[in-house]
Formats: structure tokens, sequence, C-alpha cells
């Protein structure tokens, strides 16, 4: 037997088993009637349909469950399990008519501590970067992995105070350990208000703007409408 599951011989053996049990059980207690002339076939009929069709029931259940977890997966980064990009767009899209914020993120010279590391301590940086926004947001905000070390994450109906304070926290950065020493890799955060009304590829724009401007200001910090908050 597999050691993950019942195999197809198994699983034949099984269905056949119960088709004869309940043909024998409905011969039992089957009228007289049925159980001459064609009776017989009815019930060898009922016997072995049965366990076919149960058995088709549990297959496509089970391609039901599988489809819904390809489904998922399709819909998630694969390493930080974060909404991937279509579906970050998407879920953010249907956000937009109520007002908010947007922050785009990413680790600052993300190559360069790859080249230097090794891309095992870069998918780290990553995991763990994913598991601090998501201690910083509630159910109800949208975080995603854009692309390669870009984040995002949109705050539904959040004041400013909110978006300073999750932004602030983001670009403290981020420490791990790596073969017994501590790295640490600091994060640029530029964010947007949004007012309800402004499309969503215009507040990407002007987010990236924010992320750029504050990279340029010397890195670990939060650029918000201009305002710069250093870590």
């Amino acid at each position: 037997m597999p050691r993950h599951g019942i195999g197809p011989v198994w699983r034949l053996a099984i269905f056949t088993a119960c088709g004869l049990g309940l043909w024998a059980m409905l011969h039992a207690v089957a009228p007289a009637w049925i159980k001459g002339g064609t009776g017989h076939v009815l019930l060898a009929m009922v016997a072995v349909c049965f366990p076919i069709a149960l058995g088709l029931f549990r297959t496509f259940a089970r391609a039901g469950r599988i489809e819904r977890r390809l489904m998922c997966l399709l819909d998630r980064d694969a390493l930080t399990c974060l909404p991937n990009r279509a579906m970050f767009m998407a879920r953010t899209q249907r956000a937009l008519p109520q007002s908010g914020a947007l922050l785009l993120f990413d680790i600052d010279d993300f190559k360069s501590f790859n080249a230097v590391h090794g891309h095992r301590a870069g998918d780290i940086c990553l995991m763990a970067l994913a598991l601090r926004v998501r201690e910083l947001t509630s159910p109800t905000d949208i975080p995603g992995r854009l692309d390669g070390a870009v984040f995002a994450v949109y705050l539904p109906g959040a004041p400013t105070e909110i978006v300073h304070d999750i932004g602030d926290r983001l670009s403290m950065g981020l420490h791990i350990i790596r073969d017994g020493a501590i790295l640490r890799v600091t994060v640029s955060v530029g964010a947007v208000l949004a007012d309800g009304r402004t499309p969503l590829a215009c507040l990407l724009r002007d987010a990236d703007r924010a992320l750029n401007r504050a990279k340029q200001q010397g890195r670990a910090r939060l650029v918000l409408d201009g305002l710069t908050a250093a870590a």
C-alpha cells in the first residue's frame, strides 16, 4: 500500500468488496418476486453501479479540492505566500472606492545583498519582510508582492497616522541570522493617499515616485506625499 493513501488496486478491491456486500445485503432483504428471474440482474446492477457512482463522486470531489488549491496557488506568491501582483491589483481595484493609502516598498540594494550573501539569504529576507507585513497589517488591508523585492500594501480607510506608523516600522528594516551571522537590511517606503477617485495606475505611479525619493534621500525611510521620515 502506498505511503500517502490507498493505491488504485486497493481501491478497486475495496469497491468490489463493497459491491459484493451490497449485493448480498440486497439479496437478503429483497422481496421474493425480485429474487427470481430478472431480479438477480437488477440486484447485480445496483450492487455494481453504487460503488462506481461512489468512486466517481469521491474523484470529482477530490478534483474540486485540487482545483481550489491550484487557484489559491495561482493567486499567491510561491515564496512569501502573499497575494501576487495580479491578485493584489484585483483586490485593490475593488477596494479603491474607499479612500485609504497605498504603500510601495522594497529592500534596499537587494541585488548587492544577494551577490554577497547568496540567494538563499535573499529569500530569507523576502520571507521575513512578508512576515513583517502580516504583523503590521489588519485582515482588511491588502498586501502583496509585486515583483522581486518590491512589495505593496493598500490600507482602506487608514488615517495618515496609521500610514506613518506602518511606513516607519517597515523602514526600520530587518535582521536575519545566516550561518551564525546577523545580517541587517534596510527598507525604503513610498506612500500616497488615495481619495477613492484616483485610478490605481496613478496611485502606483505616485507611490513609485515617492519610493524613488526615499532612496535618493538616503534609503531606510518613508516618503509620504513629499514628507520624509527617516528611520
